[in-house]
């Protein structure tokens, strides 16, 4: 049997209340498919890409907190460059370690772009 590995979901996107319900729906449909292992969703955008501290376990208390807090809650964050090599190179060590095999991003057009230009090393680097 193949080893499943665990995913981490981020948003990122700016301060939009409505992110954590697509958050919360995509949580749940993985959890439903049984394909990864642990899925955590990380607070602040790209940040948790390389600080696990930003992790949380999705699991049913937090999809409680998800629907019925107000505002974002996973916060946000400007101005971090993934194509910075040592900062890319950084965060594909630390998800490795952590045996995360799927990073999921939603978000809008900045969060698209900064995606397009990590894909191909996240993908060369498995």
């Amino acid at each position: 049997m193949m080893e499943r590995k665990d995913v981490l979901i981020i948003h990122g996107g700016g301060l939009v209340d409505p992110s954590k319900e697509v958050i919360r729906y995509t949580a749940r449909r993985l959890l439903e498919s049984q394909i990864y292992g642990t899925i955590y969703v990380g607070m602040y955008s790209f940040m948790s890409l390389y600080d696990p501290k930003l992790w949380m376990p999705y699991d049913q208390e937090l999809d409680k907190k998800l629907e019925n807090v107000r505002g974002t809650y996973l916060g946000t964050c400007r101005g971090i460059d993934m194509t910075e090599p040592r900062r890319l190179d950084f965060s594909i060590n630390v998800l490795k370690s952590a045996g995360i095999g799927t990073v999921i991003v939603c978000g809008g057009d900045g969060s698209s772009r900064n995606c397009a230009e990590i894909a191909s090393t996240f993908e060369r680097e498995g």
